[in-house]
């Protein structure tokens, strides 16, 4: 079976339908990509229908032209697009809802709107496509009700970029775009929820803003963003999901729960919050309930491989190898060139007792991220049980002189040294990992990262308890 039609039977066995609300031809910054996330959170609050994310809608429409096609291999049942024309000095859009993969018109409308009415006509595409849906769904029609986000039409546009460049992974585009839209109404607040959602892009990427990359700057500037998105509107569901990530990196797993079942709660289907949901469920070792989240997350963003490539790992937590393993070689049909697809294989290889492949995928995790500190680490440890030790050697030496100048690798690190049989030195950059709130060292010791080396160390025991659930 191809890996879409793998996709496609995963994705049919959930329930309800499942819509994707495609960029608008020639929408630019009213109804292009970013500016329909307004609508799409509404259809989303509807029972029984999932909404995917942005990230897997603008992958589809670039990845085919016969849309229909595509939405039966990904098991979308619901398509809905549009076209923005100039008419006689007006704006005019016209809205459809079809059925996949026949095409099949189950509504359609057309509206004229100045920039004064955009926000208006947006509201009122949602309420028609609502009121088809409980009709064609025989459910009754939610209450949906918008507010205009910002008074300020270029405001918006900036805010619209800046929802373009975060589609893009560019923390920086996007970080000027969104001070620039609240440079002109510092009251937007899913402008502000943006420029928290920059500096999580910016971790995660490894990306510098103006104040660095360091946690403790990370987490201090999510929450302050946030906040203020909060203070201005506290149902902004992306300044709260915001929260909940700058918790999870804070390693306070109450409030980040918290702060993620809230944000869900006002948008079921935000990807990004089921997605840091799992991890936080992960980092309290309840891997069922973390495999539950990661499903979600996965079904609302099946393009995306960084989403499908972590969905595997509750379920290896879990013991459900063969399933890990499946899901992150979709995610390398998505990108082959996925750094840390490679690295997950590489893992799933050794726990499999298959040391000379898992060699292969590290050197291509190694090669693929330029050798980033963190990925090469894991290519030592298993360079050492595979008996080449010399290369092992010259790798923890260079990553020690790396380490000393802050390069965020110290659990691995550990982990290597505690391999070569260095097993005091290992325990101190274990422990040099906790006090960081390294991610990785929380995952010391599970099947992701064993520390068989340690088994009679009663100090790396001691380090491993005091690490928070």
């Amino acid at each position: 079976m191809s890996v879409f039609g793998r996709i496609r039977g995963s994705l049919r066995r959930k329930r309800g339908n499942r819509l994707a609300v495609l960029p608008f031809a020639n929408g630019g910054s009213l109804f292009g990509p970013g500016a329909l996330d307004g609508i799409a959170a509404l259809l989303g609050s509807i029972d029984d229908l999932a909404v995917i994310g942005p990230l897997s809608s603008r992958a589809f429409i670039q990845r085919t032209t016969k849309p229909e096609s595509a939405a039966e291999e990904l098991g979308i049942q619901l398509l809905v697009r549009g076209q923005v024309e100039a008419v006689a000095g007006l704006n005019l859009v016209v809205v459809q809802l079809v059925r996949a993969p026949d095409d099949t018109e189950l509504w359609s409308g057309t509206w004229r709107f100045t920039t004064d009415t955009l926000f208006d006509v947006q509201n009122q595409v949602a309420h028609e496509i609502a009121s088809a849906l409980g009709s064609a769904m025989a459910a009754p029609t939610p209450d949906l009700t918008h507010r205009a986000p910002t008074s300020d039409l270029v405001a918006w546009e900036r805010y619209v970029d800046g929802r373009k460049a975060l589609l893009a992974h560019d923390p920086v585009s996007a970080l000027r775009h969104f001070e620039a839209a609240i440079e002109r109404d510092s009251i937007f607040a899913d402008a502000w929820a943006g420029m928290a959602e920059c500096w999580r892009d910016a971790w995660e990427s490894h990306v510098s803003l103006r104040i660095g990359t360091d946690l403790e700057s990370t987490v201090r500037a999510m929450r302050d963003g946030a906040d203020h998105s909060l203070d201005l509107d506290d149902t902004v569901a992306r300044a709260h999901a915001a929260l909940g990530y700058a918790d999870l990196l804070d390693w306070a797993f109450d409030s980040a729960e918290m702060n993620l079942r809230l944000a869900l709660e006002m948008a079921p289907c935000l990807p990004e919050a089921h997605r840091w949901l799992s991890r936080t469920l992960i980092y309290r070792e309840d891997y069922e309930a973390a495999c539950t989240w990661a499903d979600q997350a996965m079904a609302l963003e099946p393009l995306d491989p960084t989403i499908v490539n972590e969905s595997g790992l509750p379920h290896a937590l879990a013991g459900r190898l063969d399933e890990a393993v499946t899901r992150t070689r979709q995610a390398i049909h998505l990108d082959p060139e996925h750094v840390l697809s490679y690295l997950h294989l590489g893992r799933y290889a050794e726990q499999s007792d298959r040391g000379r492949e898992a060699l292969t995928y590290y050197r291509a995790a190694v090669e693929l991220s330029g050798r980033e500190p963190f990925v090469t680490a894991f290519l030592g440890t298993a360079l050492v049980r595979a008996g080449e030790r010399d290369e092992a050697e010259q790798i923890a030496h260079d990553l020690i002189r790396k380490a000393r100048r802050g390069t965020p690798v110290a659990t691995s690190l550990g982990a290597l040294l505690a391999a070569l049989g260095r097993h005091e030195e290992g325990a101190t950059w274990i422990e040099a990992g906790l006090e960081a709130r390294e991610s990785l060292a929380l995952l010391a010791g599970t099947s992701w990262l064993p520390l068989d080396e340690f088994t009679h160390s009663a100090r790396l025991q001691n380090l491993l308890e005091r690490r928070p659930r």
